[in-house]
């Protein structure tokens, strides 16, 4: 990836019933990995969360090493320690919010947000009604028991 100049992140907020609430897609400079990438998605929809004020939810993420790195208590001392923090730091503020491990076959919508800001020349979109891009992948990501 370091090839690459930018990359495309996004989220989705759904309810307990797996309904759509809203989302995000944002387009990102400079990402030097998959996991800037991923740690980048969780610090955005950290923000968003707080911008929605949701204050009790469970963010779940793909990605098990960033999951890894953010519940770890153990002070990272990678080149990505400063964005690390700065989302362990989000989920401190945050009321009652954990990030979680989940397959990837749950982040379709997710995935489809991250490509959509990546292909396209909209740095930074929000949404509070699913937009038409994803409304294939919504019933995809059904609400899992854990």
């Amino acid at each position: 990836m370091p090839h690459v100049p930018c990359g495309g992140i996004g989220g989705v907020l759904k309810n307990s019933q797996g309904l759509f609430i809203a989302a995000f897609s944002h387009r990102v400079n400079f990402v030097c990995s998959p996991l800037h990438a991923e740690l980048l998605t969780l610090k955005h929809g950290l923000l968003f969360l707080q911008d929605m004020q949701v204050t009790e939810t469970v963010v779940e993420s793909d990605y098990l090493i960033a999951v890894g790195d953010i519940n770890n208590e153990v002070e990272d001392l990678s080149s990505l320690s400063a964005l690390i923090t700065e989302v362990k730091d989000l989920v401190r503020f945050s009321n009652d919010v954990c990030i979680r491990h989940a397959s990837s076959q749950a982040n379709t919508v997710s995935h489809r947000l991250a490509s959509h800001s990546f292909d396209s020349n909209v740095h930074h979109e929000r949404f509070v009604n699913a937009p038409d891009l994803i409304l294939d992948t919504l019933m995809y990501d059904l609400p899992r028991t854990h």
